[in-house]
């Protein structure tokens, strides 16, 4: 431990007041703690024996634990200390951040050392995989937890039972991997198992974010090379916060840039602790110019995956749903079948229908998706289709046509079911009459 920080949480004369302290911190909270003798370090107040969470790398970390994780604001209660054997470093006491503030931008760690987006960077960036969807329709990034489990957007994956390719920064490449569940209403996915020796990311709860908290996110933003993908970093701070009143969950908005290809990836603070989910742009109405990014709280994230993975731990709302045909072939887009979609483009080429998908989500500021034609028997083969959906009834893909996207011809926009029936071929739904 000897060059490390640690938070200082009590300090008592006795070993047994010690272990019943130690008992009690890890009955209220989750966290690593321990007990040392103040003694063995210089840079202590000697003759007590010390209760600590840590060890941390960075003074930075130290300070956090305290007063996020902890919830203890004053250095009467949770301090960082350096643990040295020089006497010169029992002056040095980093207090937690000031009230109203989760995470101090850049922390003075030590002679020439400070939190930066460059460690934030080394320390995530490793950890997330680059997604090519299954029906190769679409790509996007994902957060690898523990267990060899990766945690996406819904819409990166959708509609299929696989991903094509998984890959992650240091070239290691997996293919056809199963996902393991799905919630749309969530806009989250879960993929894998995949044994990799790479560490996984921690979500869960390290306190509230206050607004005005510096913010990275990091992913693989419209990745042009996809055969040697490397995640991007920006920077922002925390707008706001707030509970999303259709779903239940926690909304994290950054001023942060990000683009096409980063959903699914890291919303992190200054120390590197993952907080957020990026799951969508929120776009300035007239202009269709980015305006902020918004993710979904890891938190509530954290407990989806754990719902689908069978850990203990209630989920926000219990409609976990596996998909479908876990038997059929890698890429099977298992949710659209026998449902109903508004086909607004037939693209011959994937970039084609990229490019639709991009200029129509700019003006009706909602979700297209892509399939391939080729997977339905009742859509004519050799196709990129841009679509709105799915829905369940014939009558709803006709009412998006013609009200909400206002397409009033069958040339612009139409229903179609999706089945292997070639019989639906030729059944259309066109938009209601003028």
């Amino acid at each position: 431990m000897e060059g490390m920080f640690i938070s200082v949480i009590v300090s008592v004369t006795s070993e047994a007041e010690a272990r019943a302290a130690l008992a009690d911190l890890e009955g209220r909270f989750d966290g690593e703690f321990g007990i040392l003798r103040s003694d063995d370090f210089a840079s202590l107040n000697a003759g007590y024996w010390v209760v600590y969470a840590g060890p941390f790398a960075t003074a930075a970390e130290s300070q956090n634990a305290c007063w996020s994780d902890f919830g203890m604001r004053t250095g009467s209660l949770c301090y960082g200390r350096r643990l040295s054997q020089s006497p010169d470093d029992a002056e040095v006491v980093y207090p937690p951040a000031p009230a109203g503030r989760t995470s101090t931008p850049t922390v003075t760690t030590g002679p020439g050392e400070e939190s930066s987006a460059e460690e934030v960077y080394e320390r995530v960036a490793p950890s997330l995989a680059h997604i090519v969807n299954g029906g190769r329709t679409g790509a996007g990034s994902g957060i690898l937890i523990d267990g060899g489990y990766i945690i996406t957007n819904y819409h990166v994956v959708e509609p299929y039972n696989t991903v094509a390719r998984v890959m992650f920064p240091d070239g290691t490449e997996f293919r056809n991997v199963p996902v393991v569940g799905w919630e749309p209403w969530a806009d989250f996915a879960l993929l894998g198992p995949v044994d990799v020796p790479i560490p996984p990311l921690t979500l869960k709860d390290h306190g509230p974010v206050a607004s005005g908290s510096e913010l990275f996110l990091l992913g693989y933003p419209a990745e042009p090379d996809l055969y040697d993908p490397q995640p991007s970093i920006t920077r922002g701070v925390l707008s706001r916060s707030y509970r999303e009143s259709t779903t239940g969950l926690t909304v994290l908005r950054t001023d942060a840039a990000t683009a096409g290809g980063q959903s699914g990836g890291a919303m992190v603070d200054a120390l590197g602790k993952v907080v957020g989910v990026t799951m969508q742009v929120v776009l300035f109405r007239g202009t269709g110019q980015p305006v902020f990014t918004e993710a979904y709280s890891a938190v509530d994230y954290r407990a989806l995956a754990d719902r689908i993975i069978g850990a203990p731990g209630p989920a926000p709302d219990g409609r976990t749903h596996t998909p479908d045909e876990p038997g059929t072939e890698p890429g099977y887009p298992a949710l659209l079948e026998g449902k109903f979609v508004s086909v607004v483009v037939s693209a011959t080429s994937e970039a084609d229908a990229e490019e639709s998908r991009e200029e129509l989500e700019r003006r009706f500021g909602m979700r297209f998706g892509i399939l391939v034609s080729s997977d339905f028997a009742s859509l004519n083969a050799g196709y990129w289709v841009v679509y709105a959906g799915p829905f369940v009834t014939a009558a709803e893909a006709q009412d998006t046509c013609w009200s909400i996207l206002g397409m009033r011809t069958g040339s612009l926009c139409y229903g179609r079911r999706l089945s292997q029936d070639p019989a639906d071929r030729e059944v259309v739904y066109p938009p209601a009459p003028g």
